[in-house]
């Protein structure tokens, strides 16, 4: 008899005719071999995910799309994804059956296999934000820097902006003498830093320009800065630092820098550094010898992910331009309540001090101020608590998004943010 609807019992037939059970023992011997039949399945999906993952780094060099190593891997790809297919059109026919049992034993095995291969693998499960734990396991199984997985420090302090024409005629993209010259942030990572890490810098990775603090190289120039890194294409990168914002300030600026230029697999220490010291973890001091260059490549997605003057202010079809339209976008300032509404308080007196203070707003945006995105242990509000601020804050699911504030730093953080809490939202930089 065919079940349409879930029911208990002990007489089945399993897929095949030989696979029958007619009591409680055959029918919990069946279900134990439905929770192997999983693992097999979950095992499957694993060693693709982490055989491509490292495959990549070795063939990444290759220009040929039809070489040898590339046929090979593609095919041994091909015939481990045609079993673990059939797998799981099994496992989704056994589960037609509507017995509960048998859907149970599937449900228990695939779980308890997923959990199996990420606690071996953590890399796998990496996010946009990870925590203390979760990096210290990475270090731990000494993952970093061997299976595809780089950790990346900075330090975020304000400076003043080089004379840009001066910059531009003696430092401009000479990378090597601007990784040797002092800087506050260099000085800070070898003070201390997470083991295994690499120092890296805004200042660096960006140049000024005559309008702006922090300016994009084109592609292929900031690919020579990240090659000098060690770091290779696919790989993961894990940026921590420490900042006045719980060390997330920076190097989100960062982790938005690479994924204009078409990095995705990119994640934040949750707290920083601050919170690294703060659960007993270690740092090291000195400098990490980086080796040999990486072969990591450029795409330009900088539109995608940024917006830039021209775009706000083009006239549409409507004679309008886009910066007059808060009802129909989501303008985001991060800036501190007492600068968004020009009145005195305790919050400006830091941006005061460092000579940024730029009070007032432009009529229809949104205060959204970025420290307000931290819960008090200095963490991350949960996703929905961010959710619930943001709507707050005036934001609408079903509009654009930009986020502005000075110099693009703390408008990074807010897209970073939003891009982990709500994939949908799509944000966009303003790097003003």
């Amino acid at each position: 008899m065919n079940h349409m609807s879930f029911y208990f019992g002990v007489r089945e037939t399993i897929s095949f005719d030989f696979w029958q059970t007619h009591n409680g023992t055959e029918m919990f011997l069946s279900c134990l071999g439905i929770v192997a039949i999983c693992f097999v399945h979950q095992t499957l999906t694993f060693i693709r995910a982490l055989w491509a993952n490292r495959n990549k780094q070795k063939n990444i060099g290759a220009r040929k799309r039809l070489s040898g190593p590339v046929i090979s891997f593609a095919a041994t790809d091909c015939l481990i994804f045609f079993v673990e297919l059939f797998i799981a059109y099994l496992l989704m026919l056994i589960f037609m059956t509507y017995n509960v049992y048998l859907g149970l034993a599937i449900l228990v095995g695939e779980a308890l296999g997923r959990f199996f291969y990420l606690s071996i693998f953590p890399e796998m499960s990496l996010g946009k934000i990870i925590d203390v734990t979760n990096l210290t396991s990475l270090i731990k199984k000494g993952i970093i820097n061997r299976d595809g997985v780089r950790i990346l420090q900075h330090t975020y302090v304000n400076t003043d902006k080089p004379d840009w024409k001066a910059f531009e005629k003696e430092k401009y993209a000479k990378f090597e003498q601007l990784m040797k010259e002092p800087s506050p942030s260099l000085n800070d990572y070898k003070a201390g830093h997470i083991p295994g890490s690499i120092h890296v810098d805004v200042n660096i990775a960006m140049y000024p320009r005559q309008y702006e603090r922090y300016g994009y190289y084109p592609p292929r120039v900031f690919e020579q800065y990240v090659q000098l890194l060690g770091i290779n294409k696919d790989e993961h990168l894990i940026f921590c630092g420490r900042d006045r914002l719980s060390g997330m300030l920076g190097v989100s600026k960062l982790a938005w820098l690479f994924k204009s230029y078409g990095h995705e697999k990119v994640s934040l220490l949750d707290g920083g550094l601050d919170r690294w010291q703060a659960e007993g973890q270690p740092l090291e001091t000195g400098i990490f010898e980086i080796g040999k260059h990486g072969n990591w490549m450029a795409k330009d997605c900088i539109n995608k992910y940024n917006i830039r003057f021209e775009e706000l202010y083009k006239i549409d079809e409507n004679n309008k331009k886009m910066i007059d339209q808060p009802d129909k976008v989501n303008f985001l300032d991060c800036r501190v309540r007492d600068m968004f509404h020009n009145v005195d308080g305790k919050e400006l007196e830091f941006f005061i001090k460092a000579g940024i203070n730029l009070p007032g707003h432009i009529e229809g945006h949104k205060n959204a101020p970025i420290p307000e995105v931290f819960a008090k242990d200095g963490k991350l509000k949960t996703k929905s608590d961010l959710k619930d601020w943001l709507i707050s804050c005036g934001y609408k699911p079903e509009s654009p998004t930009v986020t502005v504030c000075i110099m693009g730093i703390q408008a990074a953080l807010l897209a970073y943010v939003m891009d982990d809490a709500l994939p949908n939202s799509k944000p966009r930089l303003y790097n003003g």
